[in-house]
Parts: C-alpha cells; sequence; structure tokens
C-alpha cells in the first residue's frame, strides 16, 4: 500500500487501517500509541482551553510563560501521535516481519483462490508496515485463529 500526502495524513490514515487486535499488543506498539494518539486527539485541545482559563483567573503573570509552554505541548500530543504513525505506516519491514507478511498473503491467496481479486492485497516487493496492516485486516478476515 502506498500512503500519499504529508506525515500526519500517513499517520490518520494508518490509525483508521491498523487492526486492533489484542493479539497485537505484545508484538507491536501500535494498538498503544493510537490509543494515546485518539484519547489525545480528544481531550487535550479542551484540556488545553482549561489550563488557560485557570491561568488567567487565577494565575499569577509571572507564570504565563509556563502555561503557554505547557498548552503549546498539550496541543500538538495528538500531533506527535500522528507524525510517529505516519512515519511508522513509511517504513520497511525487518526481514523477519517481511516474511510473516509473505507467509500471511500466501495462506490468504489458497484460502480463497481467485474468489474475491478486488479484496486480495497486492503483494509489494519491499512491504512496509502499511502494507502488513493491509495484510494484517486480510488475514484475520479470511484465515481462522491459527494462522498467527
Amino acid at each position: 500500500m502506498k500512503f500519499f500526502g504529508g506525515k500526519l495524513h500517513n499517520g490518520k490514515a494508518y490509525m483508521k487501517l491498523w487492526p486492533q487486535r489484542k493479539e497485537l499488543n505484545s508484538l507491536f506498539p501500535e494498538n498503544k500509541v493510537i490509543k494515546i494518539t485518539e484519547f489525545a486527539e480528544k481531550y487535550m485541545p479542551m484540556l488545553a482551553v482549561f489550563t488557560l482559563l485557570l491561568q488567567h483567573q487565577f494565575g499569577h503573570e509571572m507564570f504565563w510563560p509556563t502555561t503557554v509552554g505547557m498548552v503549546l505541548f498539550m496541543v500538538t500530543l495528538p500531533l506527535q501521535g500522528l507524525y510517529w504513525l505516519g512515519k511508522r505506516a513509511m517504513s520497511p519491514l525487518p526481514p523477519s516481519l517481511a516474511r510473516w507478511y509473505h507467509e500471511i498473503l500466501d495462506k490468504v491467496a489458497k484460502q480463497k483462490p481467485q474468489e474475491n481479486q478486488d479484496e486480495q492485497v497486492q503483494v509489494a516487493a519491499n512491504p512496509t508496515y502499511g502494507d502488513l496492516a493491509l495484510a494484517l485486516n486480510q488475514g484475520f478476515k479470511t484465515l481462522d485463529k491459527a494462522f498467527f
């Protein structure tokens, strides 16, 4: 799979594409990063506004630089997660994971030969983590739990 656009757009697409399965928790950090990024997207802007309002209402003017730094950090947390995911999606797989990627696609092809050509994932010559996410999704849809 080829991702287009900037790393943030790639990160958002990869976040939607990655299978959120508990079996993958011990193998990949993506599940944790996705959960944290979703949390940060949802709650950090509100926390940043709340921090500014508290500083305005009760704080001393001497603490404004620290407050602004904290708010900037809070607002950029989701962007950091999306950037990491976008960079990870385009990273090439190490040889061991590349073999596993090819094994999954081979098993999927043997399981459903010529049935749904549109749904089958195209095998990449130099697979990335984004390609692995597609293969895992296809594997979870097609194969039983023993494929893991």
